[in-house]
């Protein structure tokens, strides 16, 4: 079950938390697009581990050799 699932059943229960108050708004009407971004955006800090970096590693690929040529062609 997701997080913003796991919130919305939250409601049911009619107890406050501020981060079913934020989905509430974002379901309103007149809400626009940049606002839902923006409160989805406060809301998965709270859900996913941001990534600082992704490291790749991979043995089988061989090396890329790149030439530069300044100035004159030979």
């Amino acid at each position: 079950m997701s997080v913003l699932q796991l919130l919305r059943d939250h409601k049911k229960d009619e107890l406050y938390h501020p981060l079913c108050s934020l989905l509430d708004l974002a379901d309103e009407p007149d809400a626009t697009v940049p606002d839902k971004i923006s409160i989805h955006k406060t809301i998965a800090k709270y859900c996913e581990a941001e990534k600082k970096a992704i490291e790749f590693v991979n043995t089988d690929i061989a090396p890329v050799n790149f030439r530069f040529l300044l100035g004159e062609s030979p």
